[in-house]
């Protein structure tokens, strides 16, 4: 029988914490931000993570194949993360099944990806 929790031994354990509050940015506050964003070269990136709600892993993670223009939908397979341990970046699957979804897309939302493949063509 263990009479203690080996567990709480661990510096860096975080097991048991309570998760900090997320709080989404509102839409005035989301058009300010877009103001500051007009002309950055990361402009498009942040226009689509608002319009779809992605996690910065997620949108490097994306491949065309994952992409669906005529339903206008998007299917989150996969995740890019560095990994310190080692020093490199990595794509992989995701922790639980909630991570894979698919998603819905907005007209901007088309029309941002449009715009990226006609520039990727270009190129």
């Amino acid at each position: 029988m263990i009479r203690y929790n080996p567990c709480k031994k661990s510096v860096k354990s975080d097991m048991g914490k309570p998760s900090q509050k997320k709080e989404t940015l509102t839409v005035d506050i989301q058009k300010v931000f877009l103001e500051y964003a007009r002309g950055q070269s990361y402009e498009y990136q942040y226009r689509f993570i608002l319009q779809t709600g992605l996690w910065t892993g997620e949108l490097v993670a994306l491949k065309w194949e994952d992409i669906d223009f005529h339903n206008k939908t998007l299917k989150i397979q996969r995740s890019m993360e560095y990994r310190y341990s080692v020093g490199e970046w990595r794509i992989g699957e995701f922790k639980s099944k909630s991570g894979y979804r698919t998603i819905p897309l907005t007209d901007e939302a088309i029309d941002i990806l449009k715009r990226q493949k006609e520039i990727r063509r270009l190129k």
